[in-house]
């Protein structure tokens, strides 16, 4: 529904950031590729990784930016792994909180690309043994085929650091 983005942008206000800000998500739930592969590939069980997930709109994504006064955000529909990343030019700060594999590995991968020195990019559920550990794993094989130090804050926010 948005509230990331709410608490992101209003600390993005008070601090006088004036940057572009996108939201990328296919406001309709996972893939169902990406869900086979965490059952074919990974190991999951089907139900376990859909469970309690609800899809998200849009429409009520966008609303919740108007009833919170915020206009630097532009949400866009998309999988973001067919995203071209590269049309939104250079990078600050990436959340990716897509959960699965292979999104948080091909967005990752795309991201860094676009990241400027000293952005960051922070991947949620990056947790070992849970649910959407595919993420940690995604995150922990982009960090080494990066070269970078694995960085795990709050026991599940992985960390990358453009320094280069």
């Amino acid at each position: 529904m948005g509230q990331t983005t709410v608490f992101l942008n209003k600390h993005m206000d008070s601090s006088g950031i004036e940057k572009p800000y996108y939201a990328i998500d296919t406001f309709g739930g996972f893939v169902e590729e990406d869900v086979e592969y965490e059952v074919a590939v990974r190991g999951k069980v089907k139900s376990d990784v859909t469970k309690e997930f609800f899809s998200n709109s849009k429409y009520f994504f966008d609303k919740n930016m108007v009833l919170n006064s915020i206009r630097r955000v532009k949400s866009i529909r998309a999988d973001v792994c067919a995203f071209d990343f590269a049309a939104i030019g250079k990078v600050s700060l990436a959340l990716v909180d897509v959960d699965l594999y292979t999104p948080v590995k091909k967005a990752v991968r795309h991201l860094y690309k676009q990241l400027e020195v000293g952005g960051m990019i922070v991947v949620d559920d990056c947790k070992a043994n849970s649910r959407f550990d595919g993420a940690l794993q995604a995150y922990t094989e982009c960090v080494t085929e990066y070269g970078l130090v694995k960085r795990i804050e709050h026991q599940k926010l992985g960390v990358i650091t453009k320094t280069e």
